[in-house]
């Protein structure tokens, strides 16, 4: 971890790229689901719907991980919201310490997310 301190605007940008970023994964599991609906409707092969099955558990885990992702990025920010209404005039003197573990579990969600979808493309682009 960083002792780096930081300006409470920077902070909630970072919050609010990790929001954006998050919320588009969700969107793309929405239509990733749907994708897999039509492999297996398509494939009726136990190989390829044991794999759809796996798919399916994935996108779910992943669901909860931007769920709580979003949670601790919202408790955060109500942190720094309360700092600042306790002390409106030195808010943008005041530097605070940096979320390194928030920044690392987004930066490791966002990883492992791409990973995921490079093999789920590879699977849809086979079954398709």
């Amino acid at each position: 971890m960083s002792n780096k301190k930081k300006h409470i605007d920077e902070l909630h940008f970072e919050h609010s790229l990790w929001r954006n970023q998050l919320r588009f994964s969700k969107d793309e599991l929405k239509s990733y689901q749907m994708r897999l609906e039509e492999i297996a409707k398509k494939n009726t092969n136990n190989e390829v719907l044991a794999l759809v099955e796996q798919f399916q558990n994935k996108f779910i885990r992943q669901n909860e991980v931007i769920d709580e992702l979003l949670h601790d990025i919202n408790v955060h920010e109500d942190s720094l919201a309360k700092a600042a209404m306790n002390n409106p005039d030195a808010i943008h003197r005041q530097l605070f310490d940096n979320h390194d573990q928030m920044e690392g579990s987004a930066n490791s969600f966002l990883s492992m997310y791409n990973e995921l979808k490079k093999d789920y493309y590879s699977f849809s682009s086979k079954w398709m």
